[in-house]
């Protein structure tokens, strides 16, 4: 990784600290070099999910086309965005516990 301002490969974390409520872990960093103090996120990549469509093709699951999928019947409710994120982690993580590569 490198400093977004100068750079410099020379980085330390200084903070590291678990994100509640999702599968992510936010570290405070600083550049050695300019002293630029910036915030990543890493975030735990599940297994490939394939979902087995109704005319027998398969797709990688997409976590965009589910939200595009809850939004569209929200379109007129009043549903914050905030709430269809939340949605869309519930279903994440059943997902992940189910141990199965297809659904």
């Amino acid at each position: 990784m490198r400093c977004p301002s100068c750079a410099s490969p020379d980085i330390r974390v200084l903070d590291s600290r678990a994100v509640t409520k999702s599968n992510a872990i936010r570290r405070r960093r600083e550049c050695s070099k300019c002293f630029f103090r910036f915030t990543t996120y890493e975030f735990i990549t599940s297994s490939r999910i394939i979902v087995n469509k109704t005319d027998g093709s398969q797709e990688e699951f997409s976590r965009e086309k589910l939200i595009r999928s809850i939004q569209l019947p929200c379109t007129k409710r009043p549903v914050s965005s905030q709430t269809i994120e939340q949605i869309a982690d519930e279903v994440e993580n059943i997902l992940e516990n189910i141990n199965r590569k297809e659904i």
